[in-house]
């Protein structure tokens, strides 16, 4: 048969529902979206699973040893590989303003660096003022820019307000202030956030700890311990990835769509039993059957395709691009699944059995 032809009978069998139009779009539509839309979902949660962890501080690791850290040193650890920032702290005299004349509260000296641990944006050391927790800036209404009152008559302008919410991490710094100051002083602790966590950031949280003459602590060994540990002492993405049965539901599907192709050919089996009978060859049927599938599998892909987008841009806090391509992944091999099974199921197709598959019928 000539190509034309064949095109022509492929396009009549889906216009007329010969080809069981409805049923094949239904379930190639169902194959692919059900495999892509589980995969990209599954990258989106483990996105958010690693941005919740990050936002709780559990990536963030504290090296505590009390007038002994060098801020200068602290911040510059923000500018090695594998940390994102870095910053020193220690609490100093408690503060009263004046809108809250009977609570003296928690006031803390901060390096410049620490304040990217605090806020998206880094304070510059040329800013003055304050930061204030989210907390108190409720309680009083002072935000980033207001101008308050102390008790003792000076005033003080708020540099910005941080976040720290009741999350399972230490809660020194929940409602309380926190005043940028010079390198001169030591500091207590030295915070470092690894983000991707790297397994050398305890280690190099020690370069912070000045240490004796002859290279000993000249105190008590400095502790290292993890702001926040309620979601884990660590948060191992690749593990995770790892240990998702990705391999073993691409083999469901790939039996799922194979077997879906199956039956579609094998209902029809009378009609291409009766087409080998009449001296059609084999190969005609399959690419007829290649031509049927791809008209169907086009739209279908491309509707899984608008969805597939949608269900990875959805909460990803990661760029979308990723769970899409793994998404895709499934698109394609359940429509090989179900191009190989088009290929092979019509050789078992006989002239032969023509008079049972009419009876069956």
């Amino acid at each position: 048969m000539r190509k034309t032809v064949i095109a022509q009978e492929a396009f009549r069998n889906i216009s007329t529902g010969a080809s069981r139009t409805v049923y094949l779009f239904f379930v190639i539509s169902f194959i692919l979206f059900s495999g892509a839309g589980w995969s990209s979902r599954t990258v989106v949660d483990l996105s958010m699973d690693a941005e919740k962890f990050r936002q709780a501080g559990g990536s963030v690791t504290i090296v505590s040893a009390p007038a002994k850290i060098d801020g200068e040193q602290c911040d510059a650890l923000s500018k090695t590989s594998g940390i994102s920032s870095s910053g020193a702290i220690r609490q100093i005299e408690s503060i009263t303003f004046s809108a809250l004349p009977d609570r003296a509260l928690n006031q803390y000296a901060i390096t410049p660096g620490f304040a990217s641990l605090l806020s998206s944006t880094s304070l510059e050391t040329s800013v003055s003022g304050i930061w204030i927790s989210r907390d108190l800036s409720s309680d009083t209404g002072w935000l980033a820019g207001s101008k308050v009152s102390l008790s003792d008559g000076r005033t003080s302008d708020v540099a910005g307000v941080y976040d720290f919410p009741s999350d399972g991490r230490d809660q020194s710094l929940a409602y309380a202030v926190a005043s940028p100051y010079s390198y001169s002083d030591l500091f207590d602790e030295c915070w470092i956030d690894s983000w991707p966590i790297s397994p050398q950031s305890e280690q190099l949280s020690y370069l912070s700890v000045l240490a004796s003459p002859d290279g000993i602590f000249e105190m008590e060994v400095p502790t290292i311990r993890q702001l926040n540990s309620t979601l884990g002492v660590k948060f191992d993405g690749s593990e995770k990835f790892d240990k998702v049965p990705f391999v073993a539901v691409q083999i469901f599907l790939i039996a799922i769509s194979f077997s879906s192709a199956t039956i579609w050919i094998w209902t029809r089996r009378l009609e291409f039993s009766s087409a080998l009978h009449a001296g059609v060859r084999r190969a005609d049927i399959i690419l007829q059957l290649i031509i049927e599938f791809s008209v169907l599998m086009v739209p279908a892909g491309l509707v899984s395709a608008i969805i597939l987008y949608f269900f990875s841009h959805y909460s990803n806090p990661d760029p979308w691009i990723s769970s899409f391509c793994v998404g895709l992944k499934f698109i394609f091999i359940s429509a090989l699944a179900f191009l190989l099974s088009i290929i092979f199921t019509p050789l078992f197709l006989r002239e032969d059995n023509l008079f049972r598959y009419f009876k069956e019928r």
